[in-house]
């Protein structure tokens, strides 16, 4: 089957003055996704497809199987085209090269390529980042009538729809007939773009506020702990201080003969030694004799 020539073109550029919706990719982000093994794989092994038209992808998501039901009744699904090369560089340039199929949507559309009415149109997926948009899953390329991007009439960026994630961008990059919904799908677009922005600033501060919760829980359970332990250290002191002291000294016990023998001892010591008229006879004598022996006993 037939193949366009290598078609390169810049994202950046519309070439369009008053139609077209103007995208802002992430550059690097794009050349990325194009140029990983992934996507070369199946560019590789011809799985890279694509349809007549956007419908069968906004019937049955981005990437349909061979048929599926519409209006209780089954289709089948043939794809029209095939990607067989394809590249990127970090300037938003992007190079590719399309066969056309060997079936009915094949030969239709490529009866509309060769009479140059209509072109390329890519399908992916993308995040919006601020202003920009990070590429995220790419799909393929359909051919539909009025490409976003005159300057490549062989081809155009971008169709991006993952109906079950809301932060997901869902897009169709081909004109629209009516102008003025085209108009309005841009408005739409643009208040779709700063309403997911805002929702990502501000999932970005409650992580960080929840991460400040987290971090102040963790410094009031570690004081917590400190404080019961030093309050266990204050009980332990105070017990200890109420406790009695014992000295190393043995006490001493005093019976009754001890406190006799010190009081003879101490009345010994009070007597007028002068006026005791000293006789020297027998009971002199053993008076004496007890006195000595008391000064003898306490060491006088």
């Amino acid at each position: 089957m037939p193949k366009t020539s290598k078609i390169t073109f810049n994202v950046n550029d519309l070439q369009r003055q008053h139609t077209g919706q103007k995208r802002r990719y992430d550059n690097v982000g794009l050349a990325r996704l194009i140029n990983s093994p992934t996507v070369q794989e199946r560019i590789t092994k011809g799985d890279l497809l694509g349809f007549y038209g956007h419908w069968p992808r906004k019937k049955f998501g981005m990437q349909p199987k061979e048929g599926g039901m519409d209006g209780g009744k089954p289709i089948t699904l043939k794809p029209a085209i095939r990607t067989t090369f394809l590249e990127a560089d970090n300037n938003g340039n992007l190079t590719h090269q399309t066969e056309f199929l060997d079936t009915q949507e094949g030969k239709d559309a490529y009866d509309l390529y060769q009479n140059k009415v209509g072109g390329f149109s890519a399908a992916m997926t993308t995040v919006p980042k601020g202003v920009t948009e990070i590429p995220v899953s790419f799909y393929g390329f359909d051919y539909v009538l009025e490409p976003n991007f005159s300057g490549n009439r062989g081809y155009t960026l971008q169709f991006d729809s993952v109906p079950n994630d809301p932060i997901l961008l869902e897009r169709f990059d081909s004109i629209e007939d009516d102008s003025e919904v085209g108009e309005l799908i841009h408005v739409f677009d643009s208040v779709e773009d700063e309403l997911l922005y805002q929702h990502h600033v501000m999932a970005d501060l409650y992580r960080k506020l929840k991460g400040d919760y987290c971090h102040v829980l963790d410094s009031v359970g570690a004081l917590s702990s400190q404080k019961q332990q030093l309050e266990q250290m204050i009980d332990e002191l105070m017990t200890k201080q109420s406790q009695p002291t014992r000295g190393s000294r043995s006490p001493i016990f005093i019976d009754e003969k001890k406190i006799a023998r010190f009081d003879n001892a101490q009345s010994f010591n009070a007597m007028d030694l002068a006026g005791v008229e000293l006789i020297d006879d027998d009971e002199v004598k053993a008076k004496r004799a007890e006195l000595n022996k008391i000064k003898r006993y306490f060491g006088m």
